[in-house]
């Protein structure tokens, strides 16, 4: 298995997180992309550097494995999260649009998530984030690029401070750093994912069974709710077993999903 871990040099909570990737780990460099050192981190695991806009850059891991000779099984995205109410965040997410594609990627195209150890990364993150001013949630699945591997991105939200926050970037670095080595050695949990289903952009509800130990691929929000754009996520959800509802159970639309989920003999839990 073949894991790429992406810094982006144009994004400065990328730089952060990914220097202090490299100060922990003290990687060799072991070839170059994109005329930048290529770091091993761990057996099967490098990090690379890239210069352009990462949600816009599609086909990467094909440009990975055309310059490196390797198939990155996994691609995990050092970046920037964006918001309005500046809320400080460290997220994790699937990648790809059940709608249009203002920000990159394929129009109602969903990449390949990575459940395990994007929610592994997720339980780090929130240990590392105790002491820290900053919300540790999932981020529902949006935007790009388009790629075909299995992919996430970690983020540090949601203003150029935090972007800057050395601390934020340490704890982010330190809990993906720690992820990998669980999921290397086989030390994360096995519980077959889910894809989510409800709820708002943040994800409270899968966020809080995710911190109990339950694994979640894409998930879609309540304003995306529909069958075909779950359909689609279970596709691209490997291992899938159940669809996990972020349960209204007053809510016609939600009653409605529901039914339809149990007429196609999905398996649906409902998370309360």
């Amino acid at each position: 298995m073949n894991i790429v871990l992406v810094m982006c040099r144009r994004d400065v909570a990328s730089v952060n997180i990914g220097e202090h990737i490299i100060d922990m780990t003290k990687p060799k460099s072991a070839s170059q992309f994109n005329n930048e050192p290529v770091y091993e981190i761990f057996e099967n695991v490098l990090m690379v550097t890239i210069d352009k806009d990462h949600i816009f850059y599609n086909d990467l891991d094909k440009e990975i494995s055309r310059t490196l000779g390797i198939t990155p099984d996994i691609l995990v995205f050092l970046s920037r999260h964006s918001s309005a109410t500046k809320i400080r965040t460290l997220t994790v997410h699937p990648v790809g649009n059940y709608n249009e594609n203002p920000y990159g990627g394929l129009p109602r195209t969903l990449v390949y998530a990575e459940p395990y150890l994007m929610s592994e990364t997720l339980r780090h993150l929130y240990k590392k984030s105790k002491d820290l001013d900053y919300r540790c949630s999932y981020e529902v699945t949006h935007h790009g690029p388009y790629v075909s591997s299995r992919t996430f991105f970690i983020e540090i939200g949601s203003s150029e401070e935090a972007w800057k926050d050395k601390d934020a970037g340490s704890a982010v670095a330190s809990a993906l750093v720690d992820a990998l080595e669980s999921f290397l050695d086989g030390r994360h949990s096995k519980k077959r994912p889910m894809v989510g289903v409800g709820g708002g952009h943040y994800a409270p509800r899968f966020t809080s069974y995710a911190l109990d130990g339950f694994n979640f691929g894409h998930m879609v929000p309540e304003h995306s709710m529909n069958l075909d754009s779950i359909l689609m996520a279970l596709r691209f959800t490997p291992d899938v077993e159940s669809v996990g509802i972020h349960w209204k159970g007053s809510n016609e639309k939600y009653l409605e999903i529901y039914k339809k989920l149990e007429e196609r003999g999905i398996h649906v839990k409902k998370l309360k």
